[in-house]
């Protein structure tokens, strides 16, 4: 029985990291061998093209039932700004590892309308998946459950909370779901001026100063 037959017989919600990682081998090597092939990093996305990528992604999520949360700069920008930042170079949304398999179908749709995957980075601090379309890429953080009550990506966390109490922000038309509390999220990944727009500063739990001295999460 070959690999992807063997994933396409799991059920919805119960495709394990391992098998996906062979779907990822199979189906798209060159994002993991080769990842962000001849991407050149840094360029600030075209917003238009940004907001159409998003909102391609939300309805291709909607009709497999992916279930995942808009993050770190894009949630910034919608929630600050009430738009895409004009100089993010990319966009960031969050699923739990729970939604492999969905992912594994929105990834094969959206494959089917331009987009392609140019990384899979694949570490046992996290799994984050990345495809593009149009120069502008959507970064597909996986986040695992830990025994402190937490779940992992990397070095980002979110709490039970953000997956299972999402709050919901109004962009392009549509509903998103993004963490529990929006406010103590971006405290918390960009410090106490979060409201202020700094170029170049990217989420980092350091950025806020009494994270490790007084921590209320």
């Amino acid at each position: 029985m070959s690999k992807i037959n063997s994933i396409s017989k799991i059920p919805t919600g119960l495709l394990d990291k391992s098998c996906f990682i062979s779907f990822l081998l199979e189906q798209y090597p060159d994002s993991i061998h080769s990842p962000f092939f001849g991407f050149s990093f840094g360029t600030p996305i075209n917003t238009t093209v940004g907001r159409d990528n998003l909102g391609i992604f939300y309805d291709e999520a909607q009709k497999v039932g992916l279930d995942f949360r808009l993050v770190f700069g894009t949630l910034l920008g919608i929630y600050r700004n009430h738009n895409l930042i004009t100089y993010d170079t990319d966009l960031d949304v969050a699923i739990h590892e729970n939604q492999l398999h969905n992912l594994k179908l929105t990834i094969t749709n959206l494959c089917t309308q331009g987009f392609s995957v140019i990384r899979s980075h694949i570490d046992p601090s996290g799994l984050v998946i990345s495809i593009l379309k149009k120069n502008v890429f959507i970064d597909i953080y996986v986040f695992s459950s830990s025994d402190d009550g937490f779940n992992k990506c990397d070095s980002y966390e979110l709490s039970n909370e953000d997956f299972s109490q999402p709050s919901y922000i109004e962009f392009l038309g549509k509903n998103f779901k993004t963490v529990s509390n929006i406010e103590q999220f971006l405290l918390k990944y960009y410090g106490l001026n979060w409201k202020i727009e700094i170029k170049g500063k990217h989420a980092c739990i350091k950025n806020n100063n009494n994270y490790n001295n007084n921590n209320p999460w």
